[in-house]
């Protein structure tokens, strides 16, 4: 479930309204949101054909990994659906369990290249 889904007239007026209200710098693409007293990751993508009502796996993937990365807690996906210009924003939290089911699936990767090459 979208933590929130707006109408705009593109993607760029849709991105702007969510950084403006945030007082995000964009070019950073994190911000400090007060409620969690913490800096978040945003992830924008703007599919052209696709919609859905759910993170696919693979955005999950990325999302968790980011946020593994810099060490934030949560995330806002955000979509900009060209079809029916809409924007829907979810809010993602860290999870060590998806982690550490990722760094296994990650560490046996690594392994499988380092035997081919």
């Amino acid at each position: 479930m979208p933590l929130f889904s707006i109408l705009q007239g593109n993607s760029y007026d849709a991105i702007f309204s969510y950084t403006k209200n945030l007082e995000i710098n964009i070019h950073s693409l994190e911000h400090f949101d007060e409620e969690l007293q913490e800096k978040i990751v945003i992830e924008i993508k703007c599919p052209y054909f696709r919609e859905y009502d759910y993170i696919p796996p693979e955005y999950m993937a990325q999302i968790q990994m980011q946020m593994e990365v810099t060490d934030s807690k949560a995330c806002d996906f955000i979509c900009y659906f060209h079809k029916n210009k809409t924007v829907k924003i979810w809010r993602v939290f860290r999870s060590k369990v998806y982690w550490r089911w990722m760094s296994e699936l990650l560490n046996k990767f690594v392994n499988c290249v380092k035997h081919v090459s």
